[in-house]
């Protein structure tokens, strides 16, 4: 608690516009040293002086990611959820992204479920995200849902046909599914 005293009386002197970034240059020194609980209440202690929601939903996403670095899953993906609902995104495919981070980040730590479930959302934005259709069809076929893989993978290389992920884990589904002869032809 003294420690986030003094962090409060030099965030008084801070513009409100750089307000984000000092809290998470405090929370990166924080999390380096091992005090992820002091970061955390030092942020929610600072969210109030945040000058605009954009500023909260930037806030939250960057402590979702240091969350998310330091294996901290749940608290990362609640504080992403908060960002994806006070940031405003110009355009879809900025908000399909964000979706798509987060479900890489999810897929990562084990939450498939989660991770499909936000990769489907990005979708649901932007069908055109080629990584995001490869990435689900490469979690599918890991849940053994090979047809909902092959679509994605389908989908990912005929939206990006350099995709040799997407061509590559198809080619490994034939191959595990009996369909030799149609793994060998994406493979030559």
């Amino acid at each position: 608690h003294e420690r986030n005293r003094d962090y409060h009386s030099e965030f008084a002197m801070i513009h409100p516009q750089d307000m984000v970034q000092a809290v998470i240059i405090v929370a990166r020194h924080e999390f380096a040293h091992g005090r992820i609980d002091t970061a955390l209440q030092l942020f929610d202690e600072s969210l109030g002086r945040f000058p605009d929601e954009r500023s909260r939903g930037e806030a939250h996403y960057e402590l979702a990611n240091l969350l998310a670095q330091h294996g901290r899953a749940a608290d990362a993906q609640v504080h992403y959820e908060r960002a994806l609902a006070l940031l405003d995104f110009p355009d879809d495919s900025l908000r399909a992204v964000a979706h798509y981070d987060i479900a890489n980040f999810l897929a990562r730590s084990g939450y498939t479920g989660e991770a499909q479930s936000y990769y489907e959302k990005a979708l649901a934005t932007w069908s055109a995200l080629a990584l995001a259709h490869n990435n689900l069809g490469v979690l599918l076929a890991s849940e053994g849902d090979f047809d909902g893989a092959e679509h994605h993978l389908l989908k990912a290389g005929e939206l990006d046909p350099r995709h040799f992920l997407a061509s590559l884990t198809l080619a490994n589904i034939y191959a595990v599914t009996g369909r030799e002869a149609e793994a060998l032809v994406l493979l030559d």
